[in-house]
């Protein structure tokens, strides 16, 4: 009897141990094949499935491999995503899934499952883990995966929900990543939506009937204009005329003016070489009486007004850059410095009223010197002008042997004030279009906000290039003036630098007799 228990018991117990022992070597067994390398273990234990078992996942697979690699162990798509239903059917089990999970009805469509969104199961993580705007950013690249290009180009089915079908003509990677909620989101802001949030994940979102609701969950007083600002769809002359033709003229403008610019500066730069090589003095002398004599060229309020400009400008462009060229890896290192994308908006509008207030003090200005019979109309654009830019670019190359007189203003400084007058109505007008969209839709058609958008952009570039560019080598790089022009800090000339940069004026102070020749 005692050995009859005995047996029992033993039995029983091997039993126990050997269950132990294969529940344990599970994971070990599978990974004999699929080694550590190919599975990602570390990876894997902190994944979303990093608690499971093999066969909690991967049941009923056998050892045969099929003659497609793809599918493993003989396993299709169509029955791996039954094993993700298994615990996610809260998910993925409802009727209307149908362009996701399109294998679960037709296994042959080439339509995604659940591993073509979500990516490999053994690393994918769990969204909790993620900050919104990572989590954001990965599922938008996801969906970018197919939905690029509308489907057709690459040779992918065309997605159709109900009615609406995704054959949208042209990369539309780029109408969203161009797009503000595109350009936000890659610099890292917890507000910008993802394709998701607009489009819906499992189940699609109906745009053409519930657009109003999906943009209503982010912002107020929201339009059927409003609705329409981003739609993914590329300007063109057929759907988009007016958007079309304004693009392509701000487009063609920043390209020409650039490019005269440069030319300009290139043949100056030219015309310096050749004087040198010649023997002729580059720089101005700095002794004798006239370099000691000054004038005032600028009073106390013009240096006022140039100094709240050069200082709210260069703060849009060093937080209004980055939004323009989010893919830049140095745009986001740059936005962090100003504390985030949100920062970055806070101080770009702080510069555009600081702008703004300085043009409003200097037409305040202009009216009082007019009031009192002092506004000169020097800055004006005149014929001279032309012929002075023409006559200035054959003394570059060497088929004049002088320069041409200047007045008070030369075609260049003249260059440099209008481009900011021009500037200055395009920039604060598209600008507040940018600030208030729900309000400037409410009251305007929507090709209005698109061409302030673009207008925004272009001007913005050519504003910066012609700054940067043109007026800093025109005022302290050339070898005359280099390193720096100090006229900006205490507004004052002396005769020397006069007498040849502005002979004109010079010539009429002597007749005046404010200066003795």
């Amino acid at each position: 009897m005692l050995l009859r228990y005995k047996t029992f018991f033993i039995l029983n117990l091997s039993f126990l141990i050997s269950n132990f022992v294969f529940a344990t070597d599970d994971a070990n067994s599978c990974r004999s094949c699929h080694s550590q390398e190919k599975l990602g273990t570390v990876q894997f234990s902190q994944s979303a499935h990093g608690n499971f078992e093999c066969v909690d996942c991967h049941q009923g697979f056998t050892a045969t491999i099929g003659t497609d690699n793809s599918v493993p162990h003989g396993i299709g798509k169509a029955e791996a995503m039954k094993t993700c239903v298994n615990c996610h059917e809260g998910s993925l089990g409802k009727p209307d899934l149908v362009t996701h999970a399109g294998q679960a009805t037709a296994p042959d469509s080439g339509l995604p499952f659940c591993l073509d969104c979500h990516g490999d199961p053994h690393v994918i993580r769990v969204a909790s883990t993620l900050s919104p705007v990572v989590h954001r950013q990965h599922m938008s690249e996801r969906c970018l995966t197919c939905h690029d290009d509308g489907g057709e180009n690459a040779g992918k089915p065309v997605l159709q929900i109900g009615e609406i079908k995704d054959v949208h003509k042209g990369r539309i990677a780029d109408t969203y990543e161009h797009s503000v909620h595109g350009r936000k989101l890659y610099l890292g802001s917890n507000k910008a939506p993802g394709c998701a949030d607009c489009h819906g994940g499992h189940v699609q979102t109906n745009l053409k009937v519930d657009r109003i609701k999906v943009c209503a969950q982010c912002h107020k007083d929201v339009t059927a204009a409003f609705g329409t600002l981003i739609d993914h769809e590329p300007y063109t002359w057929d759907k988009k005329p007016v958007s079309f033709v304004t693009i392509k003229f701000f487009a063609l403008l920043t390209f020409l003016t650039i490019l005269g610019l440069c030319l300009h500066v290139a043949m100056d730069l030219f015309g310096t070489v050749r004087r040198w090589f010649k023997g002729q003095p580059l720089r101005l002398p700095h002794h004798g009486p006239d370099a000691h004599q000054t004038v005032q060229r600028f009073d106390i309020h013009q240096r006022l007004q140039h100094g709240l400009m050069a200082l709210s400008f260069t703060l849009l462009v060093l937080t209004g850059w980055p939004l323009a060229q989010t893919k830049v890896s140095t745009s986001q290192t740059w936005v962090k410095l100003f504390g985030g994308i949100d920062g970055a908006g806070l101080v770009h509008r702080m510069a555009a009223v600081i702008l703004i207030l300085a043009s409003l003090y200097h037409l305040i200005y202009l009216i009082m010197l007019g009031g009192k019979r002092k506004l000169r109309l020097s800055m004006l654009p005149m014929p001279k002008d032309v012929m002075d830019a023409f006559q200035n670019i054959l003394y570059f190359l060497g088929l004049r042997n002088e320069p041409p007189k200047f007045g008070r203003f030369s075609y260049i400084e003249k260059f440099d004030y209008w481009a900011v007058f021009w500037g200055m109505f395009i920039m604060a007008g598209s600008g507040f279009l940018r600030w208030f969209p729900e309000t400037a839709t409410k009251y305007l058609p929507a090709w209005v906000y698109e061409i302030g958008l673009h207008a925004h952009t272009d001007e913005a570039l050519l504003a910066a290039m012609a700054i940067f560019l043109w007026h800093f080598y025109n005022v302290h790089l050339r070898p005359a003036v280099f390193p720096m022009s100090r006229v900006f800090l205490h507004g004052q000339l002396t005769v020397t630098e006069l007498k040849h940069e502005h002979p004109l004026e010079y010539e009429e102070l002597v007749r005046q007799g404010k200066i003795r020749e």
